[in-house]
């Protein structure tokens, strides 16, 4: 990924953003072609040079094909982005751009064996129904043997040990401190909870940007 200077996030923002968008793009080259899927993915920090990704995957679909051994794989996460206006920079002779945040996860893949996925799938569940607190958390427990049994010999497991991470977060950090207020105005008035959303994510790097000075 092409990641000009001052775009360029540290570790521990590439894995924050994952863990807070944790629905991937995985790509793979699985039977001589590119394949894609979106699904979402826990990520364990402390696996591995920069974290080990796992998902799973409906034996149904082909990508699965390009899992395991001998194989990698490249998952795509995004944040929050947004049209930006040259108007709101307030100077003449600009241009229109996006801003956004993103992260790029790539490195070998390991399928799971039959405990590996079911652990993957409670620790899954467990991380998601712990954001809809204080409703009571469903399991797999709630599932009969026979059901469970199903379900689990219908997808695959597997592992994304990341090798390479790269964060880039294009916010304005190029522009005058002027004109990045001029944006983060414009964005903060829109009705897009997404361009809400980039404008506080700038808004944070124009403060940093104030302490430095």
């Amino acid at each position: 990924m092409y990641i000009p200077t001052p775009f360029r996030q540290p570790e521990a923002a590439a894995h924050a953003l994952i863990e807070a968008n944790p629905f991937g793009l995985l790509v793979v080259a699985a039977a001589g072609k590119i394949e894609t899927t979106h699904l979402p993915f826990v990520l364990v920090r402390g696996e591995g040079a920069f974290g080990t990704l796992y998902g799973h995957v409906a034996y149904a679909n082909p990508i699965w094909r390009g899992l395991g051994e001998g194989h990698e794989a490249l998952v795509v996460f995004c944040g929050p982005n947004a049209y930006v206006s040259p108007d709101w920079y307030g100077t003449p002779e600009q241009v229109p751009t996006w801003n956004y945040v993103i992260a790029h996860a790539s490195g070998p893949t390991r399928v799971l064996d039959a405990a590996g996925l079911e652990g993957l799938l409670r620790r899954l569940s467990a991380v998601h129904e712990a954001r809809l607190a204080p409703k009571p958390a469903w399991t797999l427990d709630k599932l009969s043997a026979e059901v469970l049994g199903s379900l689990l010999r219908g997808i695959i497991g597997f592992s994304v040990e990341i090798t390479r991470l790269e964060g880039k977060a294009k916010l304005g950090q190029n522009r005058l401190p002027g004109e990045a207020a001029g944006a983060v105005a414009g964005l903060r008035a829109s009705a897009d909870p997404s361009a809400r959303a980039v404008a506080e994510l700038m808004s944070q790097v124009l403060s940093r940007g104030r302490e430095r000075r």
